[in-house]
């Protein structure tokens, strides 16, 4: 597995830890598939690059679809008060 090794709140490093030796690492935050760097914020339980959450791939296609969501359900809102003559 990934691990980010953080350091005063920044990743201080990426490393391939076994899992069952994870624990070994206090320091050791497992990543995932978040796009985690050298450098790159920690805090709270998110990793953040210049202010910025990072995102797993399919948590930024979720929050695409959302607000996808939310223009296709304010445009058709606004289709139907056009329809009405509102």
């Amino acid at each position: 597995m990934i691990y980010a090794l953080i350091e005063n709140g920044t990743v201080s490093n990426i490393a391939v830890i076994y899992e069952g030796n994870a624990h070994e690492f206090a320091n050791a935050v497992l990543i995932g598939d978040i796009p985690v760097q050298i450098g790159d914020a920690y805090a709270d339980g998110v990793f953040r690059r210049d202010s910025v959450v990072l995102l797993s791939p399919l948590e930024k296609a979720n929050t695409i679809i959302a607000e996808l969501d939310a223009t296709v359900l304010d445009l058709t809102y606004q289709n139907i008060l056009l329809e009405m003559g509102v």
